[in-house]
């Protein structure tokens, strides 16, 4: 009997179920995950996904004795990232662009940046019905957090602004981004005067909505907080805040007494490290003078050159006036003078606009050629 008991017993156990696994739509098993916090990365681990949400992440071994899946993949030799954020974008270029700025929503995606900020440009309409379709899953890119048009003086440089100069115009430019459901304010201060910045600033938080500026040379960054200011684009903005000479500085360019380069210059030279130094864009400074003219001003301050083609043609300050290299009105011999005659030996970076709808490809060849003419490399006429 004793022998019958045990026989059963045995019996009963090697019938008994093993331990539900649990349900995965997606299990990406042995990949190599880089772990951001801890600045490290772990090989041999097994990522669960249900729905759109990470479940689990772990070693390969547990995970996939933990989760049966609808759907594996083998990531042996490959990398797995949270998703990178792009914090400043802008999509524009007028309604001829609308198709090629959407075109990149899925580029996005596959350089592994799922999430954009949109900081303020022409297309504000196309881009709040893309973020919506991307919410939706109806329309593949990354999500979109975005500001659409932003607040701006009169007769500003560039186009997607809501023109304000007195209280009751930033009143109306707010009531109509809140029916637009925009994520938070865009601020610049291209032409809009310094008590109209903090009255918007004001309003904006009194409204309860979230604000990011380009913050007056005239005003402290502690003013600009200390009023409701949320985030500061851009480090030439930013970099007043550690200046010991801020308040000074901004009175004498508030006051008239210090052009705008000048007082650029006594930000950077007040922290007396060359740690603080400036990225000098000839693209972006053609909206308002000649790099040739800058670089002498800048001159030893200047860390890195970024070439980047304008065109002074017209007066449609649009993302059609950044042109390929050569393409447009910079005065590339001069501007090779003056960064020599500064004795600059820095880094040069570059930067081209409007692929080609035929043979993008060929943007490349013509890039890599109009750097070694810029450069001195080539002189002549190809043959």
């Amino acid at each position: 009997m004793r022998r019958s008991l045990t026989g059963l017993a045995v019996l009963l156990a090697a019938a008994a179920p093993a331990a539900a696994r649990e349900r995965a739509d997606l299990l990406i098993r042995n990949a190599t995950v880089v772990d951001v916090a801890g600045g490290k990365v772990a090989p041999h681990q097994s990522v669960a996904v249900v729905g759109d949400t990470i479940k689990a992440v772990g070693p390969d071994a547990s995970l996939g004795r933990r989760f049966a899946a609808a759907r594996q993949v083998d990531a042996t030799g490959k990398y797995v990232m949270p998703g990178l954020w792009d914090m400043h974008v802008h999509f524009g270029g007028g309604p001829e662009l609308i198709e090629e700025n959407k075109a990149l929503l899925p580029i996005y995606v596959a350089y592994g940046v799922t999430t954009v900020r949109d900081c303020a440009a022409d297309l504000s309409t196309s881009v709040l019905e893309w973020r919506d379709d991307v919410a939706k899953g109806s329309l593949l890119g990354p999500r979109i957090f975005t500001s659409g048009p932003k607040l701006e003086g009169y007769k500003p440089i560039w186009k997607g602004t809501l023109e304000v100069g007195t209280p009751a115009e930033v009143n109306a430019a707010l009531d109509k981004l809140q029916a637009m459901k925009v994520d938070f304010i865009k601020i610049t201060d291209n032409t809009l005067k310094p008590d109209i910045f903090l009255y918007a600033l004001t309003e904006a938080k009194r409204r309860g909505l979230r604000t990011s500026a380009h913050t007056p040379y005239a005003l402290t960054i502690e003013q600009a907080v200390d009023t409701g200011l949320n985030s500061i684009e851009h480090i030439d903005y930013l970099i007043k805040a550690g200046s010991p000479r801020e308040k000074q500085v901004g009175a004498l360019y508030a006051a008239g007494k210090m052009s705008y380069g000048d007082a650029t210059n006594a930000f950077v030279d007040s922290f007396s490290s060359p740690a603080v130094r400036v990225h000098f864009d000839t693209g972006n400074i053609m909206l308002f003078q000649h790099p040739e003219h800058w670089i002498p001003i800048l001159g030893q301050r200047i860390a890195n050159t970024h070439f980047k083609e304008f065109t002074k043609k017209g007066t449609d300050h649009s993302l059609e006036s950044f042109r390929p290299l050569l393409d447009g009105t910079t005065n590339w011999p001069a501007v090779m003078d003056t960064l020599e005659a500064t004795g600059y030996r820095g880094y040069c970076t570059f930067e081209y606009f409007h692929p080609y709808q035929h043979y993008p490809e060929a943007l490349v060849y013509q890039t890599s050629d109009s750097l070694d003419r810029i450069l001195g490399r080539k002189t002549g006429r190809a043959v």
